[in-house]
Parts: C-alpha cells; sequence; structure tokens
C-alpha cells in the first residue's frame, strides 16, 4: 500500500484530497446523507450484484492473463485501478446504449485516440502539491459551469467565455508539457512509460467482448420481460 501511495502524482494526491472532502461533505450535511442509503441499495440489488461481481472476475482475469504473459506487475497497479474504476466501469454503466457494433467500435477507437496521448503527459508531469490543491477544484468548476451552460442556448455566450478560459489553460499546459518533455526524454521513455501507456488501449480492447456479452444479456432480458405483456399464452410464449 505505502509503495502504491508513493506512485502517485501531485494531481492524483490533490484529486483524493479534494474527493475525500467532497465525501466528508456529503456525509456531514444532512439532505444529501438521507439519499446514500437508497443508493446503496439500488446499487446492491440483486441483478446488479451480479453483474458488478461478473465485472470484477473478468478484469481481474485479464490482470492474471498479462502478468502471466510477462507484461503486467505491481508497478501498473495504480493504472490498473484508475482504468477498472474509472473506463471500465463507466463503460459499464453505459452498456445497454450499445446496440449497434458501431457502438463498440466507438469505445475502441475512444482508447487509441490521440487525447490518450494528450491525457498520458498531462498525468506525467504535475505541478507541486500546492499548486494542484489550488488548480483542480477552479479548472473541475469551471468545466462544470461550462457544461452546464451548453445545455440552454440563452447561456451560449458564458458558454463561449468559459471554453475559452479551458483552452488557454490547455494552451499553457500543453506549452509546459512540450517543454518538459523536450528537456526530460531520457525520463519519458521507458518501460514503465510505455507499459503505462499502452495497458488501457490492452485492457480495453480485451473489455470489449465483456461488454458485447452483458449488452447481449441486457437485450434479451428486456425482451424476454416484454414477451410476458406480448404474449399472454404461457405454452406459446414458451
Amino acid at each position: 500500500m505505502i509503495k502504491l501511495l508513493e506512485t502517485l502524482s501531485n494531481r492524483e494526491i490533490a484529486f483524493f484530497i479534494w474527493t475525500s472532502i467532497f465525501l466528508l461533505f456529503i456525509i456531514l450535511y444532512k439532505p444529501i446523507r438521507k439519499s446514500i442509503p437508497p443508493l446503496i441499495k439500488t446499487f446492491f440489488a440483486k441483478s446488479l450484484v451480479t453483474i458488478h461481481l461478473s465485472f470484477l472476475a473478468y478484469v481481474l482475469s485479464l490482470f492474471v492473463i498479462l502478468q502471466s504473459l510477462g507484461f503486467w506487475d505491481s508497478s501498473l497497479i495504480k493504472d490498473s485501478i484508475f482504468w477498472t474504476f474509472g473506463f471500465a466501469f463507466i463503460l459499464l454503466m453505459k452498456v445497454t446504449k450499445m446496440t449497434h457494433s458501431k457502438d463498440f467500435l466507438g469505445v475502441l477507437k475512444d482508447a487509441v485516440k490521440w487525447t490518450i496521448i494528450f491525457e498520458f503527459l498531462v498525468a506525467f508531469y504535475s505541478f507541486s502539491l500546492t499548486t494542484e490543491l489550488f488548480l483542480l477544484p477552479i479548472l473541475t468548476f469551471i468545466i462544470l459551469l461550462q457544461a452546464y451552460s451548453e445545455t440552454k442556448e440563452e447561456y451560449k455566450l458564458v458558454s463561449n467565455f468559459f471554453k475559452w478560459i479551458v483552452n488557454l489553460f490547455g494552451l499553457s499546459l500543453l506549452g509546459y508539457i512540450s517543454y518538459k518533455t523536450f528537456f526530460d526524454r531520457g525520463e519519458l521513455v521507458s518501460i514503465a512509460n510505455i507499459k503505462s501507456f499502452v495497458l488501457p488501449i490492452i485492457l480495453t480492447i480485451l473489455f470489449i467482448p465483456y461488454l458485447y456479452f452483458i449488452s447481449l444479456f441486457a437485450v434479451y432480458e428486456s425482451l424476454f420481460v416484454r414477451l410476458n405483456f406480448l404474449i399472454k399464452e404461457q405454452k406459446l410464449r414458451k
């Protein structure tokens, strides 16, 4: 556990600090706290528990296979956790909307598009912890405001303003990263960093068959429920 904490960047530490503060606020704020038990109850519903367990079992099997092939090791635990409970779990929540083969191809494209390179470089270099603690909530707040302003036409000017701020910050950060990459090429190009970069792509490719199976299961389950209403005669329905 200590070794895992030592691998966290200042940005990831800042993220965990602010997330802990947010969770503490949820627990202490009574109106929100009242909605937590129903949410937990829904999360652990019988039908969902089966899917969640199968999800964890499948993901763990991927790590075992990659480890047996000599690719995965303990240095990739942090990246594996972020992929599992970030990208992969979000995909699992959206799996019912994946009804065509192009949807699964879209997942693959999202895993290998150029934004991954940008995210990898951004995650590789971080500022001091104090700077990260200051920047993270501000940038998050601006992005949320920009996303909300896009939902209403009358807020278009506000949306453009916040979009300009986000783009300016992104260009500034990209400039800093380019500078660091140029002067620290030896630090950037290493076996560990290449593995960290490739791991999410490999895991996503191997995760697609599971998503397809869950999507197919959801379609059949929905069909069987509808059959109870469409065909009243039990013998014919079977």
